[in-house]
């Protein structure tokens, strides 16, 4: 989601610069040619130094002659967003190699919808989202022949916070925050020990995350982009046992975990736009500590593990202001 802000821009500004560059560099004679513009004009006809500094200036960097010369006249952007995603979460839970944790192992698909808000000020945006559940994923198991069966309720929330920079040649670079949230309700029924054992399972993840994106513009028909992120995500899973005298475990873990992201960006009417995306984001936890009812036990390392995997189809609309 948080990728998805930073192509949007991609796509505003990338329109809004013409603009932009139009009225900084407009010369009488010549509206878009940036060797008699305006800012070149004061820099090479006041004297020596103001002339030397002009050829340092274009010398050292284009970009940085196009930044400051842009800086007087930045425009600022707001574009409130909402979308609809469309999502399946694969999690498998280990310990030294076998399936541990059954209840939390396995594929819930849920819809959520995701309001955000953009702003932008020249080449510089940030973003914030929100992530939310229409209704919690049911689903249920049986095995005949352990004589067992398991009920499982399962949401997910999540809340982003995006810093980003549009650099030349459709390019961005961005950094956020990201905290997300999986709940589980889980009632396991053994038919041969004739015992039912309620679980309430947690588990949060957050952390800094860092990317780029790229983007190309298809006329006036829209923009495509790709984008990759990578993070480092502080994990905690709280099991809670509801019965047989509700024992409460607690493994906490880092994980370094990665996104995968394709965007589309199409107009609509005014100022309004439609995106469809795909995203792919992993995790991947080896817990180190383990805390039982308040008691630290130490854990052989690569013991306990989490692998989540989360693929995202998006559609929503935008409209930039």
């Amino acid at each position: 989601m948080v990728e998805s802000m930073a192509h949007m821009f991609v796509y505003f500004s990338f329109r809004k610069s013409q603009h932009i560059v139009a009225l900084v560099f407009r010369d009488p004679a010549a509206p878009f040619v940036f060797r008699r513009g305006a800012c070149f004009r004061f820099l090479f006809n006041n004297g020596g130094v103001m002339r030397k500094l002009g050829k340092l200036i274009v010398a050292s960097t284009s970009l940085l002659a196009i930044s400051a010369a842009n800086a007087a006249d930045w425009q600022f952007t707001v574009a409130p967003a909402l979308d609809f995603a469309f999502k399946k979460s694969d999690s498998v839970m280990t310990a030294g190699g076998a399936v541990w944790n059954a209840q939390w192992t396995g594929s819930p698909s849920y819809t959520s919808f995701v309001p955000s808000l953009a702003a932008s000020y020249g080449p510089i945006y940030a973003s914030i989202s929100y992530d939310n559940p229409l209704a919690a994923w049911h689903g249920s198991s049986y095995d005949l022949v352990a004589n067992t069966a398991a009920d499982n309720i399962y949401s997910r929330k999540e809340a982003a916070m995006t810093l980003g920079y549009r650099l030349p040649w459709s390019v961005n670079a961005f950094l956020g925050y990201v905290h997300g949230r999986s709940d589980q309700t889980s009632m396991n029924i053994d038919g041969t020990a004739g015992t039912v054992t309620a679980s309430d399972f947690t588990f949060d993840e957050r952390g800094f995350y860092v990317g780029a994106s790229y983007s190309r513009q298809f006329g006036d028909k829209g923009t495509l982009s790709a984008s990759l992120a990578a993070g480092n995500m502080d994990g905690e899973m709280v099991l809670q046992t509801t019965n047989f005298g509700g024992e409460r475990d607690v493994l906490t873990s880092k994980s370094p975990g990665y996104s995968l992201g394709v965007n589309w960006t199409g107009p609509l009417t005014g100022s309004m736009v439609y995106r469809t995306g795909l995203k792919v984001t992993n995790y991947n936890f080896n817990f180190d500590t383990l805390t039982v009812n308040g008691v630290n036990f130490p854990i052989p390392s690569d013991f306990y593990k989490l692998q989540e995997t989360i693929y995202t189809f998006t559609i929503g609309i935008a409209n930039y202001f």
